[in-house]
């Protein structure tokens, strides 16, 4: 929804039997009142409800790019017998500038975002009990975040840093794979067991660099 006053959407469409869908299984829900605020990824929780990472927590900073703002994650719930339109019930300001992605983790119910921003950082919500609320707003530090992927068994987040930008506290040594473990010292917290940092020139920034991360689904 950039350039303001765009508005975003989310979009649901039925999946047939088979796979396949179609336009005109389309369900448009408008995210209103937010202009601007860059609506990026999405998952979602244990009880279905959808949690979206907003780069800019309601709207774009009037003075951007030197005022990055605050991101934020979202919650909307499916309404009851609506065919796949959704109510925006909750959100949750992550404290972090430039929040992109968000991946949710149903061992420990909670949800982490990448924050690209500054110096970079991965936030954390809690959605324990069905409140929804700011665990950790920088559970770990790092260059420029990008993608992130849980392992199955929840046990391990792989987080793609890839140098957006030069850090003055973690400097321009990117792109690398940061490995954390969840749950041991708090229940949202993160704890670094591992960096990665062969295999992964050029810099995103340098072009033609590492922009996505996935676990192979036969890992834990």
């Amino acid at each position: 929804n950039i350039p303001r006053p765009g508005v975003a959407s989310l979009n649901h469409y039925k999946i047939s039997s088979d796979g396949t869908t179609s336009a005109g299984t389309l369900t448009k829900t408008k995210v209103v009142g937010r202009p601007s605020s860059l609506p990026f990824a999405f998952d979602f929780d244990q009880v279905g409800n959808l949690l979206l990472a907003e780069v800019f927590d309601g709207a774009l900073p009037s003075d951007f790019p030197n005022d990055l703002g605050l991101g934020a994650v979202t919650v909307w719930k499916e309404n009851a017998g609506a065919g796949g339109s959704y109510t925006q019930v909750d959100t949750v300001n992550v404290g972090q500038p430039l929040t992109c992605w968000v991946r949710y983790n149903p061992t420990n119910q909670c949800a982490y975002t990448s924050n690209a921003g500054g110096d970079g950082s991965v936030s954390a919500v809690s959605t324990a009990g069905g409140i929804y609320k700011l665990a950790e707003s920088k559970a770990a530090g790092l260059n420029g975040p990008i993608d992130l992927m849980w392992s199955q068994d929840g046990k391990n987040l792989y987080v793609l840093s890839p140098g957006v930008a030069p850090s003055p506290m973690f400097g321009s040594g990117q792109p690398l794979i940061r490995v954390y473990e969840a749950g041991r010292d708090s229940p949202c917290g993160l704890t670094l067991v591992q960096a990665i940092s062969s295999g992964y020139a050029p810099s995103f920034i340098q072009g033609n660099g590492v922009a996505g991360i996935a676990v192979y689904p036969g890992n834990p």
